[in-house]
């Protein structure tokens, strides 16, 4: 049978185990790092942004529709970082056949999909 710990032990344990400097240090080393590796996967979907919206505008698409275009754009920037290309050309022309059932224009698609996978 497991021993059961009261709460006054267990918050003990937990003070004598994360000792503040040792753990203000970790974070300091590891800091850096992330940032970075944060910065490299977010830049893609960031750097999508004003290049979708130009495309809309373009097509003047209202701005409660345009939320479809952008989920699109994101979903299928992540499969272009994780797909090789010949997979790729399945997976967006199935994306777009999935996102006109749910209300969004083809050609609009079209446009998005050329300016993310090229």
């Amino acid at each position: 049978m497991p021993i059961s710990h009261t709460l006054e032990e267990m918050v003990q344990k937990f003070t004598a185990k994360m000792n503040p400097t040792q753990v203000g240090t970790n974070y300091q080393n590891a800091k850096t790092l992330a940032v970075d590796r944060y910065m490299e996967g977010t830049y893609p979907y960031f750097a999508l942004t004003p290049k979708i919206k130009n495309i809309l505008g373009q097509y003047a698409v209202p701005a409660g529709q345009q939320v479809i275009y952008f989920a699109f754009a994101y979903k299928l920037q992540h499969y272009a970082t994780h797909q090789q290309l010949a997979e790729l050309d399945d997976i967006t022309s199935a994306l777009e056949q999935e996102f006109v059932t749910l209300g969004a224009d083809p050609a609009v698609l079209s446009q998005v999909s050329n300016l993310v996978v090229g």
